[in-house]
């Protein structure tokens, strides 16, 4: 067992010597199941914040974009769809940093989200969805494709993204396509 891991496997297996399960409650193939299932519990966090980079909690956002100062002003971006929020199995709420263009939210983000919630999807799908590279967008990400201005022009595509490939309207009809999938209905966009 490689070093790292030896202070997680020894406190695994004491909080298992407390719990006191009778002998035999679990044959080996359970046992193998718990601790798979007790690594992925543990780490799942730090897998998140490995697949979507950073997540902020409010004070940071808040200092982030120095427009908003208290709580309720971040939550309250988040409720009406102008920032993306994860809750955490604690209830914390945190902020996905890859959905800021400096100090502000993607302009486009509130119709994306908007998308995203006639699917009525959590914010973890709808964040990894955002960090995950997708054909429509050439094998980008939405959140790479959208840190670049749209008016900017792009060495790889040779012109503006303003129109045709790379254009915000590619990533709302990514979006689009993407959450009719996951809601079970066909999507359009207008």
């Amino acid at each position: 067992m490689p070093p790292r891991y030896r202070t997680a496997t020894a406190a695994f297996q004491e909080t298992l010597e407390q719990l006191d399960l009778p002998d035999g409650a679990l044959d080996t193939e359970e046992q193998a199941e718990i601790g798979r299932r007790g690594a992925l519990l543990a780490t799942a966090m730090l897998q998140w914040e490995e697949h979507l980079g950073p997540l902020l909690d409010w004070r940071k956002v808040a200092s982030l974009m120095g427009r908003v100062s208290t709580r309720q002003g971040v939550n309250d971006l988040a409720k009406r769809g102008r920032l993306l929020a994860v809750r955490t199995k604690s209830g914390q709420v945190l902020y996905p940093l890859f959905q800021f263009r400096g100090a502000k939210p993607f302009p486009e983000l509130p119709a994306l989200l908007e998308l995203f919630g006639h699917a009525a999807l959590d914010g973890w799908t709808v964040a990894s969805w955002f960090v995950t590279s997708q054909d429509l967008l050439d094998d980008e990400s939405p959140a790479s494709w959208l840190k670049v201005p749209p008016t900017t022009q792009r060495p790889d595509v040779g012109r503006a993204r303003s129109t045709g490939p790379g254009s915000t309207a590619s990533a709302t009809s990514c979006a689009a396509i993407q959450a009719g999938r996951w809601s079970g209905s066909p999507s359009s966009v207008t």
